[in-house]
């Protein structure tokens, strides 16, 4: 019986001093550099895709190709 009280006194121990450790600042902080980086990604992407585009040739050889 009194292993059963001492077990519930540490049980309640453990779990209201998980709060002390708590990670959640450096976890928001690690969302919101993943989320930046995205969205550089993103921008750096659309960018290299409308203002970056590859010009093509209008002369398109020897053949037929079917250009006009």
């Amino acid at each position: 019986m009194a292993c059963r009280t001492a077990c519930f006194y540490e049980y309640i121990g453990l779990c209201s001093g998980i709060h002390c450790f708590s990670n959640l600042k450096i976890a928001i902080m690690i969302q919101e550099i993943i989320a930046f980086v995205i969205l550089v990604l993103a921008l750096a992407f659309l960018i290299r895709k409308f203002f970056f585009k590859k010009k093509s040739d209008k002369n398109c050889g020897s053949g037929d190709c079917g250009c006009s």
